[in-house]
């Protein structure tokens, strides 16, 4: 992902591995893609929920099929991955929490402190970039959006939607060869996701998909290109790897993956 010269096997809009330092428009757009090209490498040409197909193309905006396996990442894939990550970040963060909390009292950090300031600090750690959203005028409901603080680098929640594709795909295939009696590769049912999120109860968006989601989604496909904001910024804590990355807002926390 850092090599110099412009990758030819992807087909992905950057050359120099995947953007950190980007606009939230910017990385939503470079999921959106990716995902796409990854998709089509599996030789999946469209993506099915309920009794709605989709073409590939269009199935993985932020604002139609995308929040699916957004939210399979972050309540599946993420948390059986349990992924560390040990930075000199993480070290300024949790010696700038135990000195707040010391500073109260007018002393020095204890190890109490230390305790519980690596606690807040990983609760921040163990939040997802990408979260959904309400969003009523969005295909199921729900709309793919940068969380407000996030530890995980961006270049690894792209290497975690790619396995939740490849789990989802899988999963896909195992469905329709018991309830259709033939696998058909190159449609992604995401039904089984869905019936797995509804039945963990993690996800108030993708706990009810809408009766009429066929039309909701077509409804969209035929409307005009979406407007998004392309001015937000994206916090330098998205890569908790970056040493000079500003510590987040400790005043404003948000849950890990959703809001």
């Amino acid at each position: 992902m850092t090599d110099e010269s412009p990758s030819t096997q992807s087909g992905l809009p950057f050359a120099k591995g995947y953007p950190i330092n980007v606009t939230a428009h910017q990385f939503l757009e470079t999921a959106e893609t990716m995902m796409v090209s990854r998709a089509a490498s599996r030789g999946i040409l469209e993506v099915a929920v309920e009794d709605a197909n989709v073409p590939l193309a269009g199935a993985m905006r932020r604002d139609l099929l995308l929040p699916v396996l957004i939210d399979y990442t972050n309540y599946v894939i993420h948390p059986q991955a349990d992924l560390q990550y040990d930075s000199a970040l993480n070290d300024e963060l949790i010696a700038g929490v135990a000195a707040d909390l010391a500073s109260k009292d007018n002393r020095e950090p204890t190890i109490d402190d230390v305790g519980n300031a690596d606690a807040m600090a990983q609760s921040v750690l163990r939040r997802t970039p990408l979260i959904n959203v309400r969003d009523d005028h969005a295909g199921i409901g729900a709309r793919t959006e940068m969380n407000s603080v996030a530890g995980m680098p961006l270049s690894v929640s792209l290497l975690m939607l790619d396995t939740a594709l490849e789990s989802a795909h899988n999963l896909s295939l195992k469905h329709q060869q018991e309830t259709l009696g033939v696998a058909e590769p190159e449609v992604l049912d995401l039904t089984p996701v869905c019936q797995l999120l509804a039945s963990m109860n993690v996800s108030e968006h993708i706990n009810q998909i809408p009766t009429n989601v066929h039309e909701r989604l077509q409804a969209i496909l035929a409307g005009s290109s979406p407007s998004y904001d392309k001015t937000e910024t994206v916090n330098p804590m998205y890569d908790a790897l970056n040493e000079d990355a500003d510590r987040p807002d400790q005043e404003n926390p948000s849950p890990e993956v959703n809001q």
